[in-house]
């Protein structure tokens, strides 16, 4: 491992630098900062989320605060560089769940493929091409419910970027639902097809816990 002294870290500094410095000692501090860092401890989704985040979005994944997860690490020798820039990063990351941003119109009937990529992540295989290519197949207007046991904030903003809608439920700590949808402005809500199987409006999906705790 490389020492850690002298290495300066901030809110863009993605996660692979902090633990090809130190893993374990990376692990142990992010883990007693907050349970939800526990997941690095996975070696698939250590992977996935290492080298794909920045500190801000692990932050945000995790629920905690970029500057809490900048100290904690200032405590194991990384110099941590601290400003008003993360408050605004933290910000941005919110505003994707703010009311002004287009949400998903769960009145609207239409079609739901279900992707559940936990049984991916238990063989340590990346999900990511399986979930790139259930979007490609979807129909303008159909829905993609993914399923993961963590909120796939890279997979959003990506998505965001192509005009994709979203949504979180997080149903239990290692199980999150994540929806996608195309942005189709000019679909009225009252539109789509009602014979559809697979619709399951928002309003359902807390009282249908129990179907979907699947573990």
């Amino acid at each position: 491992m490389k020492a850690v002294n002298g290495i300066t870290i901030d809110a863009n500094t993605r996660v692979k630098v902090l633990l090809d410095t130190n893993q374990t000692q990376v692990i142990d501090a992010l883990v007693k900062l907050n349970k939800n860092f526990s997941k690095l401890k996975s070696p698939i989704l250590r992977n996935l989320i290492a080298r794909r985040v920045t500190i801000a979005e692990a932050c945000k994944i995790a629920n905690c605060k970029i500057d809490d997860f900048l100290k904690s690490m200032e405590k194991i020798g990384f110099k941590a560089s601290f400003g008003a820039e993360h408050i605004l990063i933290e910000d941005a990351l919110l505003s994707q769940q703010q009311p002004n941003k287009l949400t998903i119109d769960f009145s609207r009937q239409t079609k739901v493929t279900e992707l559940d990529v936990r049984p991916y992540l238990e063989n340590d295989t990346d999900p990511l091409n399986v979930i790139l290519k259930s979007i490609k197949q979807l129909a303008e207007g159909d829905r993609l419910k993914l399923i993961n046991n963590f909120e796939p904030t890279p997979l959003i903003a990506l998505l965001d970027s192509q005009g994709y809608m979203h949504h979180v439920d997080s149903i239990a700590e290692d199980h999150v639902i994540t929806w996608f949808e195309k942005n189709l402005q000019n679909i009225p809500a009252s539109c789509g097809s009602a014979a559809s199987g697979n619709f399951r409006p928002r309003r359902n999906l807390h009282m249908e816990q129990g179907k979907y705790n699947r573990r």
